[in-house]
C-alpha cells in the first residue's frame, strides 16, 4: 500500500489547519450580509471537508479512490475564483444563475422519473418554488437571471490555474475508462496481477491542497476576510513538491 511520506504529510496538515482557520474558524456560525454570500460559504464549506476526505483517503492509501474528489475541488475554486473577481452585482447574478441552472437539471430529473412511472409532482413544485424565489430575489436585486454553468477550461485559462490536464484524467475516475481500470491489474513477465497501482495518492492530494488553497484565497477577498500569512508559501510548497 502507497504512503505518503512525512513531509508531504505535513504540508497537508498545515494546509487543512489554515483552511479551517479562515475568518476566525467560525464560518459555520457567521450570518451572511448578503444572501449571495450564504453559496459562497457553502461552496467553500464543500472545498474543505472535500479535501479532508481526500487527505483521508490519501493518507490511508487509497490514492486512485480519491482522484474524482479532486475533481469537483478544481470546479468549486475556480467558481470562488469567479466570484471574487466580480463586483457585488455580477457576483449576485452569477449565484443566481447557477442555482437556475440546478433547479433546470433538477427538473429535467424529476421529468425523467415521471416519464417512468413515477409521481414527482411534489418535488417539481418544489423546484418550480425554487424558480420563482430565485427570479423574485433577482428582481429585488435587478439583476440578470442568465444560467450560469462553470466551465472548467476558460476559467482555468482566465484565473491563471493549471491543473486543468489533471482535471480531465480524473473524468476518467469519476466516469470510469480503460485508463481507470487498467490502474487494477499488473502485468509481470506472462502472469497478470489484480492488484491497484501505486503512485496516486500523492497528486491526488497536491491537486486537491493546491484547490483549497485558491478556494481560501477566494472566499477571503470575497467576505473580507485577512487573507492567511502562509498561504503564498504553501503554495510555493506544493508546486516544488508536485
Amino acid at each position: 500500500m502507497e504512503k505518503l511520506d512525512d513531509e508531504t504529510k505535513q504540508l497537508i496538515d498545515e494546509v487543512a489547519a489554515m483552511a479551517a482557520k479562515v475568518g476566525g474558524g467560525n464560518l459555520l456560525e457567521s450570518r451572511p450580509e448578503y444572501r449571495e454570500h450564504l453559496e459562497v460559504l457553502a461552496i467553500y464549506d464543500r472545498c474543505r471537508s472535500t479535501f479532508g476526505a481526500v487527505r483521508l483517503l490519501a493518507m490511508h492509501g487509497f490514492g486512485q479512490e480519491a482522484v474524482p474528489l479532486g475533481r469537483s475541488l478544481f470546479t468549486e475554486s475556480l467558481m470562488l475564483m469567479e466570484l471574487a473577481e466580480a463586483n457585488k452585482r455580477r457576483r449576485a447574478e452569477l449565484v443566481i444563475g447557477w442555482s437556475l441552472a440546478t433547479a433546470d437539471d433538477l427538473e429535467g430529473v424529476f421529468r425523467e422519473a415521471a416519464a417512468g412511472g413515477e409521481d414527482p409532482a411534489d418535488e417539481l413544485k418544489a423546484v418550480a418554488k425554487l424558480r420563482a424565489d430565485l427570479k423574485e430575489f433577482a428582481r429585488e436585486l435587478n439583476v440578470r437571471t442568465r444560467r450560469w454553468r462553470p466551465d472548467e477550461k476558460s476559467l482555468a485559462h482566465k484565473h491563471k490555474r493549471d491543473g486543468y490536464l489533471d482535471f480531465r484524467v480524473a473524468h476518467h475516475f469519476v466516469h470510469g475508462s480503460t485508463l481507470a481500470s487498467s490502474q487494477r491489474y499488473l502485468k509481470v513477465g506472462d502472469v497478470t496481477f489484480i492488484v491497484p497501482r501505486g503512485g496516486w495518492a500523492l497528486p491526488s492530494v497536491l491537486f486537491a491542497a493546491q484547490s483549497l488553497l485558491y478556494a481560501v484565497r477566494a472566499v477571503s477577498t470575497i467576505l473580507e476576510f485577512p487573507e492567511p500569512a502562509e498561504l503564498d508559501e504553501l503554495l510555493q510548497r506544493i508546486e516544488a513538491t508536485e
